[in-house]
């Protein structure tokens, strides 16, 4: 499994395309910083990445920083964002 740590609300368009079409079912993505207001300014393609088997986490303090939850996906601490990281095969950040 792969994680991908995408730490903007919105990228170029190349580079959005690029890492979202290089997601795999089981892979996860951890939003964080800005990254966070996915969650509510794109939630149509937050549903598609879970409809695709992709595993969508937050950074809870983030979180909490913006006033904002996600819908699907789940909030982590800080040591469960490094558990994550040491779970994955690879870190890609985006």
């Amino acid at each position: 499994m792969k994680l991908y740590q995408i730490n903007q609300s919105l990228y170029a368009p190349t580079v959005e395309a690029d890492w979202v079409a290089s997601l795999q079912a089981g892979d996860s993505v951890l939003f964080f910083e800005a990254g966070v207001l996915r969650a509510l300014h794109q939630s149509d393609q937050i549903k598609s990445l879970d409809e695709r088997g992709i595993l969508l986490f937050y950074r809870q303090a983030d979180l909490d920083a913006y006033g904002v939850g996600p819908l699907l996906g789940h909030g982590l601490c800080d040591a469960e964002w490094v558990e994550l990281t040491t779970r994955s095969h690879s870190v890609i950040s985006w």
